[in-house]
């Protein structure tokens, strides 16, 4: 907690990002990706996903053909009002069937992103007109959060994940990172998949600075000797808690990005 307070006064933008559920005192258990089969006491595979989750996020500013200026922008667009932390979402794969289409893949897709907040069918709306998955995806992001900033890029091929990419894939993965009823070939690996993933600033994001700073208060500071022996004084560590409630505080106005 000492560390993040730090990192959020020295940088203009951060996000916590780890595959334990719930994060505070103890990481709970491992995030579950439906199509994925790895092991999360291995950091090989745990950092591995991380990685593919870093990658597309910052897809937007390492493409040639991109038009964003840089990360100042995007630390700019998410960090209003005091808002430096952030949440990030990974989808690995993007599941979709080999004869699907995205439409439909879209219609019932259960995450990682927010869930729509009123019944919306994009079928019986303008996602017939859209001409791009760019455009389709940024009607959906529209229609799952009403009246958030958001921005989509969209690169023309998969991720790869050939070696030294573990090959962490459910057998209902197909080579090429769809998902299919049947099994692929045995002897064969997953050699690219579709992957989405997100930056986002919301309110869920002082949710989770509030639990930190519940679990954080209930230690008592005394019993951690080796706190003082790190050079860390009691009236430090409780403005550090002061500091983390203010963070939280830019959280409460009702908007997302």
């Amino acid at each position: 907690m000492f560390c993040l307070q730090n990192v959020s006064e020295h940088c203009s933008l951060f996000a916590p990002l780890c595959l334990g559920s719930k994060g505070w005192r103890q990481p709970g258990p491992p995030r579950t990706f439906p199509h994925l089969l790895y092991d999360a006491s291995l950091a090989y595979h745990s950092s591995a996903i991380l990685a593919k989750a870093l990658d597309t996020i910052t897809l937007r500013y390492r493409c040639r053909e991109s038009s964003a200026s840089g990360l100042a922008e995007l630390c700019d667009e998410l960090s209003r009002h005091g808002r430096r932390a952030a949440a990030a979402s990974l989808g690995l794969p993007f599941a979709m069937k080999p004869d699907g289409f995205l439409l439909d893949t879209l219609e019932t897709w259960q995450g990682p992103f927010p869930k729509k907040q009123e019944e919306y069918t994009l079928k019986s709306n303008q996602a017939y007109t859209c001409t791009s998955i760019k455009d389709m995806l940024s009607l959906f992001l529209s229609c799952c959060s009403y009246a958030t900033l958001s921005h989509v890029t969209v690169a023309n091929s998969a991720c790869r994940v050939t070696a030294p990419f573990p090959q962490i894939f459910s057998d209902y993965v197909s080579i090429d990172g769809s998902t299919s009823d049947t099994k692929r070939f045995e002897n064969t690996s997953v050699y690219s998949v579709p992957a989405i993933a997100g930056l986002h600033s919301s309110s869920s994001v002082g949710t989770m600075l509030e639990s930190l700073h519940f679990q954080s208060n209930r230690l008592h500071f005394k019993k951690f000797h080796h706190f003082g022996s790190a050079g860390l004084e009691e009236d430090e560590y409780t403005e550090c808690l002061d500091q983390l409630l203010q963070l939280r505080e830019c959280y409460y106005e009702e908007f997302d990005v």
